[in-house]
This record gives C-alpha cells, structure tokens and sequence, in this order.
C-alpha cells in the first residue's frame, strides 16, 4: 500500500500512544469488557511511560464509540499524543491476543493498521439479470452503492407464439438482452474507471453475466470473478456473496505481494534493490525507497534504531544520529522506515518469511541514483 495517507500523522511531535483492541459487542457483557481492555492497555502504556493524559484520551475515545460501530467491524486502532486523538481505524479483524497491543513511543506503531490495508484492495461488486444491474465499491472500511443501470424491460422472455410471430418475439427478446448487457458494461467499466477497484465480482443471471463480462474491456474481463450467489433477486444470498467477495480480494491482495517478492528477486544485484536493515536505512534516509518489503515481526521489524525529528533522520546506531547534528531517540525500525517512507509516497508490502527478501526479512526496491553511506552499522 502507498503510505502517504499516514503523512499528516507525523505532523505532530510526538511522543505517541497506539492501542489496538476487540470493541465488538453491544450488550452489557461487551462493554464491561471493552472498558476492561482499554484500562488494561492503559496500564500497560503507563508501564511505558506515557502519561495520565495521552492515557485518558485513549480511556475516552473507547468510551465514546457509538453502539452502531461495534458492528461490522471488531477490532480499533487508535493512535493519541497528548489530548489529541490523531487516528481512530475501524479494523475488520480485532487483535488475535487481548486485551489487545499497546505501544508507547517516539513513533506509531503502524505495521498492524498497514497489514490490514495491505489487504484491502478496492473491490467492485455488480450485481446483474437481463433487465439492469446494481453496483457496489466495497473495502474494509464498509460498502457502499455505486449506482445502477436500468435497461429495457420489454420483451425480456422468449415466447412460443407459434407461427410467424414467434421469431420476432425471440428476436425481439435477444436483442434486448443483448442492449441491456452493452448498458451495463458502459456503466460498469465508466465505475470501474472512477473508482480504482482492482477486484471485480460479478453475481447473478448466468446468461446475463456471460454476455455482460462478453463485453467488458480485456483489462477489467482478467479482473471478473463470477458467482451465481447474491444477484438482484430477492432472496439471494448475502452471505455467501460476502464468502466470494472476501475470498477474491484475498486472493487479489496474495498475487499482488507475490508480484513485489518477483520484482524484487529481479532487481537484486543489480543495483536496483536494498538488501537487509542496513542498506534500506540507507536508501530511505535518500529517500531512494521506491517499495519496502517487510516481514512483520522479523529480525529487522524489531531491531532497535535512532531517529531525529525529521523522518528521514533515522540511523541504526545512536553516533551516527548524532553526527547528523540531530537528538536521537530508540524506535523500532518498522515504525521508523513508516515515517521515512510515508513522506516520500513509498509503498510498503508486507510479507511472510517464506517470501522474505533478506535473512532479516528486510529489502527494498529502489529509485534513483545511490549517494554515500550514511546510517551507520546495523
């Protein structure tokens, strides 16, 4: 995912508290419970150092949050320093430990947040029959209506009106099938456009989706997934299109990882990629970072690196930070490579560690021109 988004996060100086937590529930056992997860993760911030403000912040904002939000989507990501609330994500997964993770630091702790945007490419749903179709963008974030296309609604069934008129009326019926689908790939491919969805699952009629996906573009055909579940007829079923429309952004999020692990692989030693903490420091601090892959949780995520107050002042040693005329304080390289990143419009991808780039499960794709060492020694 591209990390300019997080850009206006880093803004603040800092110090920051993240919290990510279970809010699902709307009974009275649910709240008694999320009100124990955000005391507990404020404890746990406490034992870090952050203060009695940036923690009631954190106390409050759980507190506040609005019965219809603890729905669609379990688990919450928050990010304050001092009064300031500075990011509240609904995330569709809670944390997999409870309470919950609570990170108390210089830096956000963002690699959580970024794995489940990693996950949410844009998915464009359209639900067709013979006579229109409905649209729907969906990401992690919700779904919401794109529109329809109502085409004509007369003759839509073939008849067996025997004798000369009964081929009319077949033709009749053919052809409004058939202008009915040219509508809806018009409509369809304009939405596709204007969104930016990189999956599209097509549900319905089967006869109205073969002649729908007949006339889509190539480029958005190679995108369609077809289902029979969750057309327009009342009664479909919701739920298994849910099922099908999860399962194709899944699969859309895996090849799209698998696709930066090969340009990568390609590009090393070639002077195109960085390869382990120490070379990617270097890189960002150059702002030379095209596409960071990282391994959550590897060797290099969690080393301890020096960081100033710019994003781009970051080293993998304290005299090296200092050199650079800066104050140093300790971060996690994940969190330090995000701020870097975040202001130069990287992308990170995150990875596995069957598909890390380094023994370390650090690298890098680079743009521009190499200038001299600069971080230190990891």
């Amino acid at each position: 995912m591209k990390l300019g988004s997080l850009r206006p996060l880093y803004d603040h100086p800092g110090p920051f508290a993240t919290v990510y937590l279970d809010v699902s529930g709307d009974s009275e056992d649910a709240n008694r419970r999320r009100a124990l997860r955000i005391r507990d993760l404020a404890d746990q911030l406490a034992a870090q150092g952050a203060d009695a403000t940036v923690r009631r912040t954190l106390i409050d904002a759980v507190t506040d949050l609005a019965p219809e939000e603890f729905g669609a989507f379990p688990g919450r990501a928050m990010v304050a320093s001092g009064k300031q609330l500075l990011l509240d994500e609904p995330m569709a997964a809670p944390p997999a430990t409870d309470p919950g993770i609570a990170s108390w630091g210089r830096l956000p702790h963002l690699t959580p947040l970024i794995a489940q945007w990693g996950e949410d490419p844009v998915c464009l749903v359209a639900r067709v029959d013979r006579t229109g179709a409905d649209f729907e963008v969906r990401t992690l974030h919700g779904r919401r209506p794109a529109g329809s296309t109502e085409g004509e609604r007369w003759p839509l069934t073939k008849v067996r009106a025997g004798g000369w008129s009964e081929a009319r009326y077949q033709r009749s019926a053919e052809n409004t099938w058939q202008h009915n689908a040219q509508a809806i790939a018009e409509d369809l491919t304009d939405l596709w456009r204007r969104s930016g969805a990189e999956v599209l699952v097509v549900a319905g009629d089967v006869r109205a989706r073969h002649a729908l996906l007949a006339r889509l573009p190539e480029e958005l055909r190679r995108l369609a997934v077809e289902t029979d579940r969750g057309g327009r007829a009342a009664g479909s079923s919701e739920a298994s299109l849910d099922e099908q429309v999860m399962a194709a952004v899944h699969h859309v999020a895996v090849e799209r990882m698998l696709s930066a692990v090969d340009d990568f692989r390609n590009a090393a030693g070639s002077g195109n990629a960085a390869q382990g903490l120490t070379e990617v420091l270097d890189a960002a601090v150059q702002h030379r970072v095209a596409t960071l892959l990282l391994q959550p949780g590897g060797d290099a995520a969690t080393h301890e690196v020096w960081v100033g107050t710019a994003p781009d002042m970051v080293a993998a040693d304290r005299d090296a930070m200092l050199a650079l005329g800066a104050d140093a304080s300790p971060a996690r390289a994940e969190d330090a490579l995000i701020r870097a990143l975040a202001v130069t419009e990287a992308e990170v991808v995150l990875v596995p560690s069957s598909e890390a780039p380094a023994r370390d499960g650090c690298g890098a794709l680079l743009r521009g021109a190499a200038q001299p060492h600069l971080t230190g020694s990891a």
